[in-house]
């Protein structure tokens, strides 16, 4: 599904259960370990990666330069096999997390609920509910259009339309996960009564699911569901058996990798000139191999990475802001750069991507600054 600027709209949720030290307030202790019952570096930099992915679907975007057409084509068939469904990776890491941060303690059905009160649904509301009241001052001034981020320009101006936004996350059109993920979390305690070979072969057949059931229109929680849930359930499958996981792919690495390759040529293939059936099977399966090569290559990391550090810190606030930051500064980034490089498609590109990043992180932290410890209610993270 795309947006008037012609980016794919299917990214969505950074989102990890638990309530895990992350960053530089671990000790240097826990930072100096792959994994331990409160930290796994592999899966902390793996979010990173993820949001980089999630922001690249939407951010990734060539302006539209006479003549230059082809160029653009390109780099836009490149955007969608490398970043399209990469909400995969998330919905994946969830899962891992939701298993791996109640190995270490017990349960707590209340407290879990909660959590997910405090850091998943009041910045979802806050910024939803301002959204809401943001395309209604659009509306009735002449001069304004509501932004495209918002219920797809469209005004939400009354209480049931209003209602609807916040049942179905339209307020922001990448919002629509955190209805899913909240029924998600709903329902997703009751595996902690699910092991064992049952569990085994509830996560085979379910693995097999998005293979006829792809995702569709954003608000369709069946589809959502078939397609996105399997996905959650391969994470715990990780969590519980994961020395196992890690095993199987270091020793199917060239496999696995051939897997990745073939399935990117057939997207690219397929790009051009459509034949087949469903993309999302190609990219369900080309995000698991994907996914399962970075998280080989994250394992063999012997050392800190700053800048994956700062982007999974912040990977939730980036994921609830960066609409707001395209809107506002895209146009005028494409200007500066076809102004630095008028025929530079790949350079304006690359420019304006990394520049929305900077600006949302600079945003981020400069709510954190002002809002202190309530900016994890207002913005996340």
């Amino acid at each position: 599904m795309s947006d008037n600027t012609g980016r794919q709209v299917d990214s969505a949720g950074p989102f990890l259960t638990g309530q895990v030290q992350y960053g530089r307030a671990l000790s240097e202790t826990q930072r100096g370990c792959f994994v331990n019952e409160n930290f796994d570096r592999t899966f902390h930099y793996f979010r990173a990666f993820a949001i980089l992915s999630v922001l690249g679907a939407h951010m990734w975007i060539s302006p539209e330069i006479e003549g230059l057409e082809d160029r653009r084509q390109f780099l836009e068939c490149l955007r969608s096999v490398l970043f399209h469904s990469s909400t995969l990776y998330f919905i994946f890491i969830s899962g891992y997390l939701f298993d791996f941060v109640y190995k270490s303690r017990p349960f707590d059905l209340l407290r879990f609920y909660k959590s997910k009160v405090r850091n998943l649904l009041s910045p979802y509301l806050f910024l939803s509910l301002l959204f809401i009241g943001a395309s209604m001052v659009f509306e009735y001034v002449p001069s304004l259009q509501v932004p495209y981020f918002i219920n797809h320009s469209k005004a939400i101006l009354t209480l049931p339309d209003a209602a609807d936004a916040l049942l179905f996350g339209k307020a922001c059109i990448t919002y629509w996960y955190m209805p899913f993920i909240f029924t998600v979390y709903i329902v997703s305690p009751l595996l902690f009564h699910i092991k064992g070979r049952v569990f085994i072969a509830l996560v085979c057949i379910c693995s097999l699911i998005p293979l006829f059931i792809q995702r569709g229109e954003l608000t369709d929680f069946f589809c959502n569901y078939g397609f996105f849930y399997p996905v959650f359930l391969l994470g715990v499958f990780f969590s519980r058996y994961r020395e196992a996981c890690l095993n199987f792919i270091k020793a199917n690495v060239v496999p696995i990798a051939c897997v990745a390759v073939l399935t990117s040529l057939l997207l690219i293939s397929d790009y051009y000139d459509p034949h087949l059936p469903s993309q999302e099977i190609g990219y369900y399966i080309q995000r698991l191999a994907l996914g399962a090569l970075v998280i080989h290559g994250l394992e063999m990391v012997t050392f800190d990475i700053e800048v994956l550090d700062v982007l999974a810190t912040y990977s939730f606030p980036l994921y609830f802001l960066h609409d707001l930051v395209i809107y506002a500064v895209q146009s005028a980034l494409f200007a500066l750069g076809l102004k630095i490089s008028p025929d530079g498609m790949l350079f304006v590109t690359m420019f304006t991507f990394c520049a929305e990043l900077l600006i949302s992180l600079a945003l981020i932290i400069a709510v954190k600054n002002i809002c202190g410890k309530y900016s994890r209610q207002i913005i996340g993270g």
